[in-house]
């Protein structure tokens, strides 16, 4: 793990009814990535950092980070089952900064494809 972990290095893994996403579309898709992101920079990015804290503070070895764009795979009991056929696994990458900037970036590609006044 790099001494600075950022939340572009996270990886979240998601269970997603294709179908939703299908029928939904982009609003069922910006608010899967609204999750990801939040879980990512709230809870996941300082769990991280701490876990970081206590290895340096019991002077035990930092585990070695992936290489970029490989995902951290840990044994694949810790994801939840899918519990329908109609549903599947997405492995997603978290993108740098805050949700509220991807909020913000959503917001500014909506205005961009509205016709000019």
């Amino acid at each position: 793990m790099p001494n600075s972990v950022s939340v572009n290095d996270l990886t979240v893994d998601t269970v997603v009814p294709p179908r939703e996403l299908f029928k939904t579309g982009k609003e069922f898709s910006k608010a899967v990535a609204m999750l990801i992101q939040t879980f990512g920079y709230e809870i996941a990015l300082p769990y991280l950092k701490r876990f970081q804290e206590r290895c340096k503070a019991e002077h035990v070895a930092i585990p070695p980070a992936p290489d970029k764009g490989r995902p951290i795979v840990m044994d694949e009991t810790f994801i939840p089952e899918v519990e329908t056929t109609g549903s599947v696994l997405i492995r997603c990458r978290c993108r740098p900064g805050r949700p509220v900037d991807l909020s913000q970036d959503f917001a500014l590609a909506e205005l961009a494809a509205m016709p000019p006044p």
